[in-house]
């Protein structure tokens, strides 16, 4: 981990605007979802955890999060599934009362030759990251209270770079760049800015083979011009940026936080 990260802030203190708000967080369970949960919880946000399937991970991430003045929650719901996903945004605001930060963060991957990729793989990647992604923002968008609120989608640098193991997943982070934009454009005069995080290459369960010291990681860190992959927390805090005042005319913006690998010759 590298230094500073964790509860690394002099005095405690924060960024600007986030604590006492109401936040969902999409696939809070593992990985960039868990840190962020955590990063929100600790600034004085609210956070209703979503995950599917792994409730033990999520009961694991309540007990680590900051408490606040209300507890925070978790709940079962696959983004995929839009009776599902309305009944989760439905208990989050009869829970909290009102919600105004969103975090799209759940996705997922299927490795594959272009030449050979399936089509269902190809339906079950952008009904998550593509699809999924806007289904939940229009359930926050339908339940958003007060005058300000942020959405923050979690896309990849594979919106702007090829990904040649797995095309659906690049074509779906594509996507999302045009509904980030699309969404800004819509909700700017509603108050509401929508922004995406491309994070590069993290250290997740989404990458199960960089483990410390693998050749696999070794050799993606030698393309990195910082020389690393990034920690989950790292990305929890651009995430928490963008979604504070202190991003207060940031909107339809995609921010890239890669360690310069989109510029890398390697």
């Amino acid at each position: 981990r590298p230094a500073g990260l964790g509860r690394w802030r002099a005095g405690g203190e924060g960024v600007r605007g986030l604590s006492g708000k109401r936040a969902v967080v999409t696939g809070a369970a593992t990985g960039i979802g868990r840190a962020t949960a955590l990063r929100l919880a600790e600034e004085g946000v609210r956070v209703a955890v979503i995950h599917h399937g792994q409730a033990d991970e999520a009961d694991s991430l309540l007990q680590a999060m900051q408490p606040v003045d209300e507890p925070h929650l978790a709940l079962d719901a696959d983004v995929a599934d839009e009776a599902a996903l309305e009944r989760a945004f439905d208990a989050v605001l009869a829970g909290f009362g009102g919600l105004e930060l969103l975090v799209a963060n759940a996705a997922t991957k299927r490795i594959n030759d272009p030449s050979a990729y399936p089509m269902a793989d190809w339906d079950v990647v952008h009904g998550v990251n593509l699809r999924g992604a806007y289904m939940t923002a229009r359930a926050f968008l339908r339940r958003r209270t007060g005058p300000k609120g942020a959405i923050v989608f979690v896309s990849s640098v594979h919106e702007i770079t090829p990904l040649e193991e797995d095309i659906g997943y690049a074509a779906s982070k594509a996507g999302l760049a045009g509904v980030t934009r699309t969404l800004a454009l819509a909700e700017a005069r509603r108050g509401v800015r929508v922004n995406n995080l491309a994070p590069g290459g993290v250290i997740t369960p989404m990458n199960p083979t960089w483990t410390p010291g693998s050749a696999v990681l070794a050799e993606f860190e030698a393309k990195v011009p910082l020389g690393r992959a990034a920690q989950p927390e790292e990305m929890a805090a651009v995430a928490a940026f963008l979604l504070s005042d202190e991003a207060s005319y940031v909107t339809g913006h995609t921010l890239v936080a890669d360690g310069g690998v989109m510029w890398s010759p390697n």
